[in-house]
């Protein structure tokens, strides 16, 4: 049996296909491939995470609603998680009376000057009342707030991370939705033992909770 972590989609496609040719059952976690034949998925209903991320973003929006969401990639690749939360935040605003202006880029993480040339001048920030991080990188984007002291930027990402802990201390990221890493990974290895040693019929999909972490209450979610 196989635990996989589909952080690239392209790349796990292929292997799964492999594992399937060599009769090897696998359980994923984090991202789901519904298509891939996995007899597993542990990890949250990622849409409806998007859509959290989306109200969080709408109660602390000003007058001007300038919404900036941008994802930061080690390599351009499809990734379908990354893909359904973008949706989930979307459709969120889709359905307000009040219009946001929602601007979606695409940054390479393997090129940080991208980051820099696009916050470095402080006339692009003017407008841009919140930053949607959807993955764990959102501490490169707490890092340039920081260097221009613009704490007053609505910024919500992913994972209680190390980087990004230190930048939720200094007000710098309001908002991360955890994703319980390590809870995936025991009740991912307990479902793998009860397929292939028990030989029990086991969920299809196990969702993970949507844990909102603030400054207030993040030092009861360190792993």
């Amino acid at each position: 049996g196989v635990l996989v972590a589909p952080v690239l989609h392209n790349e796990c496609v292929k292997f799964t296909e492999e594992c399937h040719q060599n009769n090897i059952p696998f359980v994923l976690i984090d991202s789901d491939l519904p298509e891939s034949g996995r007899f597993s998925f542990i990890g949250q209903n990622s849409f409806q995470s998007g859509f959290l991320a989306g109200k969080l973003m709408h109660l602390g929006l000003s007058a001007s609603r300038n919404v900036l969401a941008v994802e930061i990639v080690e390599e351009r690749d499809d990734n379908f998680i990354i893909n359904r939360r973008f949706d989930g935040f979307k459709s969120f605003f889709d359905q307000q009376i009040l219009k946001t202006k929602l601007e979606m880029v695409t940054i390479s993480y393997d090129h940080a000057t991208e980051i820099n040339k696009l916050y470095s001048n402080l006339n692009a920030l003017q407008g841009v009342d919140g930053i949607f991080v959807p993955n764990s990188k959102a501490h490169f984007i707490a890092h340039v707030l920081e260097r221009y002291d613009r704490k007053e930027i609505i910024l919500i990402g992913y994972d209680l991370t190390p980087s990004n802990s230190h930048f939720m201390e200094k007000d710098y990221i309001d908002f991360l939705i955890n994703q319980k890493p390590v809870e995936q990974g025991f009740i991912a290895i307990k479902l793998l033992y009860q397929h292939l040693v028990l030989k029990q019929s086991v969920e299809k999909r196990h969702f993970i909770p949507l844990d909102i972490i603030t400054k207030e209450n993040m030092e009861y979610y360190q792993e």
